[in-house]
């Protein structure tokens, strides 16, 4: 996934990413390995603490989303 790329490739521990996230790292593992969907507020969590390297919002669909990536790309300055 785009997001175990960007973990190796800025050499960040699951560990440490989970914990930033408020999660554990099996629950980190398994949404790595595609064994768990993301939801909307860990999607937008996943975006902000990556910048916007890791678009995870544009794997999901429906209302929230259309509203959600606007505002990140307003105040977090990441790009919608």
């Amino acid at each position: 996934t785009k997001l175990k790329t960007y973990l190796i490739q800025e050499k960040i521990p699951q560990t440490a990413f989970a914990d930033t996230l408020g999660m554990s790292q099996p629950s980190l593992n398994a949404i790595l390995n595609g064994k768990t969907k993301v939801s909307v507020t860990l999607a937008v969590k996943i975006q902000g603490l990556t910048r916007g390297k890791v678009d995870v919002l544009r794997g999901l669909s429906g209302p929230v989303t259309s509203i959600v990536a606007p505002l990140l790309s307003q105040y977090m300055g990441v790009p919608s």
